[in-house]
């Protein structure tokens, strides 16, 4: 499935936009896949003429992480600069429990730049990518409303939404979401790789990943505002009323416009931008960007462990704390404690949330089996 077939498919969920319903569909996993992959975003964080604070976010437990502890300084031609990603921290980060917010998909990816722009030729509105990455286990935000029609992409991974519909806001506002009594009784609704929905603005949700790496992309699509409007009327109204050409512009300040933005990004080609860098390398705390995604894995042991059998389970013992676990995950730590190093399938369900523990405590270090 091409980019635009997918785009076809998103926009058919837009048909309930003027009753504000709540949609959903889906494509094919593989399709879905192709849009953010593991390995892409690494790519992604790795460069930084890619990608730079604010346009890369970091919030644990709802909160936002200071940019100063995921950004570093780069050098860029002859200048540095001071809020460069700074990919292993950011690693380090989604393994602790983080999530990991990329905005502006569309100006990294080809794929995702198509869909935003069928939908906002076809909705006439302006539309914008969001890729959003959380470890197995981990809500992504806090409970929360946007002021955006959201359409959602379930890339890899599998994550649990609870959508409050009855509780949508009249004004949709971007701001937190009390996850009160009425929201704790609502359904989840578990989307896998491919699986989509339509959510109107003002709807109140929450998000928690699986048992495994979870990504999803949101293409959002901004509703006019009375200010714009306002501002684009009085413009047309001074350009031809020679009385009215003294009016200041709306955007006093100085902010560049949409389209001062976009010529600045056709002015430099993103696939230029992407391999300037290539090899920037970073110690990232596990093998590669995709080997959090895969189902065989090679686990290596990076600290003293000492393995105890218990009644309705096991512990172990690491220099710097202390965890129970149940018998399948402690039968393996007693093969790790013994060889330094074992190959596992990851698809028990406490195994990949505790091994994504372990990853960001520095206990383990893990890489993608490769196939005999």
């Amino acid at each position: 499935m091409n980019p635009s077939q997918i785009a076809e498919k998103i926009v058919s969920l837009a048909a309930e936009r003027a009753s504000e319903q709540f949609t959903e569909g889906s494509i094919p996993a593989t399709a879905a896949h192709g849009l953010i992959s593991p390995a892409r975003l690494g790519s992604f964080l790795s460069n930084p003429l890619v990608v730079r604070h604010p346009q890369v976010r970091v919030a644990l437990g709802g909160k936002a992480v200071p940019e100063r502890e995921f950004t570093t300084p780069r050098r860029v031609g002859t200048q540095n600069v001071q809020d460069g990603i700074d990919a292993e921290q950011v690693a380090k980060w989604l393994t602790r429990g983080a999530t990991i917010t990329v905005d502006s998909l569309e100006y990294l990816s080809t794929p995702v730049r198509e869909i935003c722009d069928t939908l906002t030729d076809s909705l006439r509105l302006p539309a914008t990518a969001t890729a959003y990455v959380t470890g197995p286990g981990r809500q992504g935000l806090s409970p929360h409303t946007d002021e955006e029609d959201v359409f959602v992409v379930q890339t890899s991974g599998t994550k649990s939404w609870i959508i409050d519909l009855a509780q949508r806001q009249e004004v949709a506002t971007a701001s937190g979401f009390p996850f009160n009594d009425q929201m704790q009784q609502i359904a989840p609704r578990l989307l896998q790789p491919g699986d989509m929905f339509y959510m109107p603005a003002g709807t109140p949700r929450v998000a928690t990943a699986q048992h495994n790496l979870s990504t999803h992309i949101t293409f959002s699509v901004e509703r006019p505002r009375v200010r714009d409007i306002l501002n684009q009327s009085l413009i047309a109204l001074a350009a031809s009323s020679p009385s009215l050409n003294r009016l200041q512009p709306w955007n006093a300040d100085g902010e560049l416009s949409a389209a001062d933005i976009l010529r600045t990004f056709e002015s430099s080609p993103i696939d230029r931008l992407r391999s300037a860098h290539d090899d920037i390398t970073c110690e990232l705390p596990f093998g590669s960007w995709d080997s959090l995604a895969a189902r065989s894995l090679n686990v290596s042991l990076r600290t003293e462990l000492k393995v105890s059998r218990i009644e309705d389970g096991y512990v172990l013992e690491f220099p710097d704390f202390t965890m129970k676990v149940g018998p399948a995950t402690g039968y393996l730590s007693e093969r790790l404690a013994v060889y330094n190093s074992v190959l596992i399938d990851s698809a028990d369900d406490e195994l990949r949330e505790i091994l994504f523990h372990l990853i960001g405590r520095g206990a383990v270090r893990v890489s993608a089996a490769v196939p005999a």
